[in-house]
């Protein structure tokens, strides 16, 4: 369902208080990464934010840096987690803070994210405004040097496997710049409004990192939240910089996240279905779709390696209701020992 903005209401705004944004950005050992975000924003034109930088306790004296580079900067705010607590739990320090002192929107923004339009908070803040049903707003995230390719216009989530981003690694020629509903709207890019938290609850902490965002849409949309993609609500973003692309924990965080999605938000017949066809498909299919589908896998891990991992998430998923840093360790020793074997 698309969406027409009465142009008029953005004017009419500019002469009224904008709202409290606060934009929560997470380090965790990247320096340089998090330096280029914060920089990237030091010239909004938006006129009423704060800048919530947390750290999930970096062992690298990042986050001591980047103090240094911004502390006499007013409108940033920093959080310090005492261990990693993954991407949710760690961002919700920073999300309760921010509601506490008075903020009335949050933005999720990731740390490799670039913002490259001064204003791009001012349209989409008019638009949030102009229905009390629209609960959250994402935009258009453009890859990473390739500056003309689409990362995420938002989208849905499918019912066996995972989400769908609406234009992925398509070129902007301008096809998706019509405002529209969504039914997923990813956590690089997420403005949220405070009642949102209020009614459903912080960004859910039994995801390390990643899907968080699926369980946030879906439980806003169940209460009755609209999620709008709006397209002049754009940036850039150098899609996982914080993860190694070889490392098999990224497939088994992945396998066992979505597994646990499936577990929380399905009812107990459809999800028992759901896992018993993935256990199958794990263990005898995947093999044959890898072969014919190669490119939509991680490269640089092996295709057994690959399904190794995914062979643990499976095996882990019944008797794991959250994913920890801990487990992920674990899942790398156990990982080593058995191809020792």
């Amino acid at each position: 369902m698309s969406i027409t903005i009465n142009e008029n209401i953005f004017a009419e705004n500019k002469l009224k208080s904008w709202p409290i944004v606060a934009i929560v950005v997470l380090n965790w050992n990247n320096y340089m990464i998090t330096n280029r975000c914060i920089e990237s924003m030091r010239y909004l034109k938006y006129p009423n934010y704060i800048i919530y930088l947390v750290d999930n306790c970096s062992s690298d004296n990042s986050m001591q840096r980047l103090v240094n580079d911004f502390k006499t900067i007013s409108k940033i705010n920093f959080v310090f987690n005492e261990a990693n607590l993954g991407f949710a739990a760690g961002c919700n320090r920073g999300i309760k803070k921010a509601i506490d002192e008075g903020a009335d929107y949050i933005l999720l923004l990731n740390n490799d994210c670039i913002v490259f339009k001064n204003d791009f908070l001012n349209k989409a803040i008019v638009l949030a405004e102009s229905d009390k049903k629209i609960g959250i707003l994402g935009g258009k995230i453009l890859f990473w040097p390739e500056k003309n390719r689409i990362w995420s216009t938002g989208g849905y989530i499918s019912f066996w496997f995972s989400e769908k981003h609406i234009g992925y690694n398509k070129i902007d020629k301008g096809q998706y710049d019509i405002i529209a509903d969504r039914q997923f709207i990813s956590g690089a890019l997420m403005l949220v409004k405070r009642n949102v938290f209020k009614k459903i609850g912080l960004l859910p902490e039994a995801y390390f990192f990643g899907k968080e965002e699926w369980e946030f849409s879906a439980l806003a949309i169940k209460s009755g939240y609209r999620l709008i993609y709006c397209p002049d609500f754009s940036i850039y973003h150098e899609a996982s910089n914080s993860h190694d692309w070889t490392d098999p924990t990224y497939v088994y965080n992945g396998a066992l996240s979505k597994i646990i999605f499936k577990k929380r938000n399905f009812s107990k017949f459809k999800y028992f279905l759901w896992y018993t066809l993935y256990k199958v498909y794990v263990k005898y299919l995947f093999n044959i779709k890898y072969y014919f589908q190669k490119s939509k896998y991680l490269q640089g891990i092996p295709a057994e390696t690959i399904r190794q991992a995914m062979l643990f998430a499976v095996n882990d998923a019944p008797s794991t209701e959250k994913i920890t840093e801990n487990m992920l360790s674990k899942f790398r020793r156990d990982l080593n020992i058995a191809n020792k074997v």
